[in-house]
């Protein structure tokens, strides 16, 4: 086995670093402003187009609370101070076994989403982006209906979190 020097492994670590800056490299959603150069949005709340209820107001509230954690991002309380809106409507949602047990019966499950999203400038109504994005999350089965109905109810945050965060990442990725 053959010895690397300590000097020559931080060499070559500032080098891929060096060469990584060089290139424009950053990691994904990590831009400083949205399509544009928009600094303040208002986010409408999202249309429902499923059967599952309350899906809107999940989705809304967690794209606003992540816009709002941005500091580049000002999130504006009405249409008229903002400079884009952000509207989306949700058009799929379905929950699907996905594991059975031995005597066939239902021991996961999955929910998957999908949203169609736009940024549109106030001023012109000109799209700045527009993108369709889906997520899904797992969850155990449970005999007991309230507590598959809690696991359900779980997952779907968790999906409106994940849908929240890449939003997001697309609308400040620049290449």
């Amino acid at each position: 086995m053959k010895f690397v020097p300590v000097r020559a492994l931080l060499l070559g670590a500032l080098l891929l670093c060096l060469l990584a800056a060089g290139c424009g490299y950053r990691f994904r959603g990590q831009g400083n402003s949205l399509p544009g150069g928009v600094h303040s949005v208002y986010i409408e709340m999202f249309v429902n187009r499923t059967t599952e209820p309350f899906l809107e107001n999940r989705l809304t509230n967690a794209v606003t609370r992540r816009f709002a954690r941005k500091r580049e991002v000002e999130v504006a309380a009405r249409r008229t101070g903002a400079e884009a809106i952000l509207s989306g409507e949700i058009t799929a949602y379905e929950t699907e076994p996905i594991s059975y047990d031995r005597n066939d019966k239902v021991t996961e499950y999955r929910s998957i989403m999908t949203v169609a999203v736009v940024l549109s400038r106030l001023d012109s109504g000109k799209t700045l982006w527009k993108g369709t994005l889906t997520w899904s999350e797992e969850y155990l089965a449970d005999a007991d209906k309230s507590v598959q109905d809690d696991r359900e109810l779980a997952a779907e945050v968790q999906i409106s979190d994940r849908l929240s965060d890449e939003i997001l990442a697309h609308l400040l990725e620049n290449f």
